[in-house]
């Protein structure tokens, strides 16, 4: 009788484990083709009109903000002579908005030329009930942690002047 109610109780728990696992995995990857599409549809805008504009940084950042923390790095390499870039970072997190070469982003309109190349980066600053459900030490994987956070990274060429 002790044995039937230990073993009901494991069989239990082990089919929770694997509903939850289940169902939080196609939550984390639900929300992480969606924060891919956002990031795509950005750099896809900026790339076609030629520049980067305080409503579109509004745009991505609401975006952004309805599926998690986010941070959001935004790589600007605008075409000098020769073939050289001057390269700038600009990040955004909820708490500020900083330059991270000390320059002067107030995320105003920059018009950016022909060849200039944007790059954004969006990381999830907490972890998924995915993540946390497998980095569980009961699950036994092997490892204590394992890095499933949401990034998405994507570059484009711009193919039209600012105006």
């Amino acid at each position: 009788m002790a044995g039937k109610i230990v073993s009901t109780i494991i069989t239990l728990s082990i089919t929770t484990m694997l509903m939850l696992l289940i169902i939080s995995y196609f939550l984390y990857k639900s929300v992480h083709q969606n924060i891919d599409r956002i990031n795509y549809a950005t750099v896809e805008v900026i790339c076609t009109k030629g520049e980067v504009n305080k409503e579109l940084v509004s745009w991505l950042i609401e975006e952004a903000f309805r599926y998690g923390d986010y941070n959001i790095i935004f790589k600007v390499e605008k075409q000098l002579e020769g073939g050289y870039f001057d390269t700038s970072y600009y990040r955004y997190n909820r708490s500020s908005v900083d330059d991270l070469r000390k320059d002067s982003f107030s995320f105003d309109t920059v018009n950016l030329v022909i060849g200039d190349r944007i790059g954004i980066f969006l990381e999830d600053n907490n972890s998924s009930l995915f993540q946390r459900l497998i980095s569980l030490p009961i699950a036994a994987w092997g490892r204590k942690e394992i890095d499933l956070a949401i990034k998405s990274y994507k570059t484009g060429i711009v193919a039209k002047n600012g105006l």
